[in-house]
């Protein structure tokens, strides 16, 4: 890319209309000699493509992946924090997008220059609802597995199991594990990385041969469904095959809560972002707790 070429960033904001409910999409595309797309190759810059980026980019961290990306091509970075949270939104989601006063709203509290809003991985108070692809007594299921983040001060943090929910059949799985499989390494954790691959270490949880406190909160290892759980790994009835896709849920913004989703698609609104909002006081946020982790269950 020219140095001396003058650059308008491209970026996706979502602009609300006073007259109109509907979503209109802004983009400004090029340069002095319309080639910015090509040569900047935005569109892999402007994926979420882990949610480590997408916590960067939602706190407006100025060491974020996106703008190491701008100042590695030379290009200066003029988004504002308002228009980064813009972008985090599906714009795909038409039930979402047809209520832009509350996405507004929310996009206005967040960004508040006197009360800027951050997140935090390692905040105990947001969850992950992966969809694991079982063996349950040789029948082939999906099974709602959420955990969450646990944290020891500034030594450790790790991802616990904190619930399941109910096992559903699953046809034509399209990944499998022989019978016989037994990792020849067994950690002592789930890793905070392991979103990157998929949670494939839950497979270490689902062992009839680890200790579950390792793994498992404690509330849910006395649970009615912990118990149910572990009865079936120490038999050997559940098994692990693979994770079939799995969600974010954020309830750390004061009076709101949202979840986060994984859209792969050839637009500059992709990967990880808002798909679900909703204004929710501390009593609601402890009711979508309770029904996410099948409290009761």
């Amino acid at each position: 890319m020219k140095g001396n070429s003058t650059i308008i960033i491209l970026f996706v904001v979502a602009c609300f209309s006073m007259a109109s409910s509907a979503p209109c999409l802004a983009q400004q595309i090029g340069n002095s000699d319309n080639m910015a797309f090509d040569n900047f190759k935005l569109m892999a810059d402007y994926e979420v493509k882990v949610i480590d980026e997408f916590i960067e980019r939602f706190n407006n961290d100025k060491n974020s992946q996106i703008r190491q990306a701008f100042e590695a091509k030379g290009v200066t970075y003029n988004v504002s924090r308002k228009r980064m949270l813009q972008s985090l939104i599906n714009l795909g989601n038409k039930a979402l997008m047809s209520d832009t006063a509350k996405i507004s709203k929310f996009i206005k509290e967040v960004s508040d220059p006197q009360n800027p809003v951050s997140i935090n991985f390692t905040d105990s108070n947001w969850y992950t609802e992966a969809m694991v692809v079982v063996r349950l007594q040789k029948k082939t299921m999906i099974l709602p597995v959420i955990l969450h983040i646990k944290t020891k001060k500034d030594e450790w943090s790790k991802w616990m199991i904190a619930g399941v929910g109910e096992a559903k059949p699953f046809v034509d799985p399209t990944h499998s594990v022989p019978d016989d499989y037994k990792p020849t390494t067994i950690p002592t954790y789930i890793p905070t990385s392991s979103y990157a691959t998929d949670f494939a270490d839950l497979n270490y949880a689902f062992s009839d041969y680890v200790n579950y406190a390792d793994f498992m909160e404690p509330e849910f290892l006395v649970s009615a469904n912990g118990k149910k759980f572990t009865a079936l790994l120490k038999t050997n009835d559940l098994r692990f095959l693979y994770v079939e896709g799995f969600r974010f849920y954020f309830f750390q913004v004061d009076n709101w809560a949202f979840e986060v989703a994984r859209f792969t698609r050839n637009t500059l609104n992709s990967g990880w972002l808002i798909d679900k909002l909703y204004a929710a006081s501390d009593e609601d946020k402890k009711n979508l707790t309770a029904k996410l982790l099948h409290v009761g269950s």
